[in-house]
């Protein structure tokens, strides 16, 4: 996001990251994290996202699936369609999966494409 542009210090978003997570864990179950700012950081709202070869400990619950989502820092709250589509994937423990099998990025833009809820 740093080398993109999209936020001003890669060291400062990830203290404020660390700071939300501090405050209450971002594991969200169904193999996913969702971690973000405690502040808006970014330019416009973009999601990072990792998947894992096999599932880590995040406070206590197994992850696999990681979308860093950053929130635009204009204060101008994303589109609820955002909101929806994320969740729809994220709430699908067949999506997750098949995401988690991709071996390529086109695979796995083709999944988010093809499962889009609005």
């Amino acid at each position: 996001m740093s080398e993109l542009g999209l936020i001003r210090s890669s060291e400062g978003f990830i203290g404020l990251v660390l700071e939300r997570e501090n405050a209450a864990p971002t594991a969200y179950g169904n193999l996913v994290a969702i971690p973000h700012p405690i502040i808006p950081q970014s330019n416009r709202t973009v999601w990072a996202i990792c998947t894992l070869e096999s599932p880590i400990d995040w406070s206590g619950r197994p992850v696999q699936f990681v979308c860093l989502l950053s929130i635009d820092k204009s204060g101008e709250e994303p589109q609820v369609r955002m909101y929806q589509h994320l969740m729809g994937l994220v709430d699908d423990s067949e999506i997750i999966q098949q995401m988690l099998e991709c071996k390529t990025y086109g695979e796995f833009a083709q999944i988010i494409v093809r499962h889009k809820l609005y």
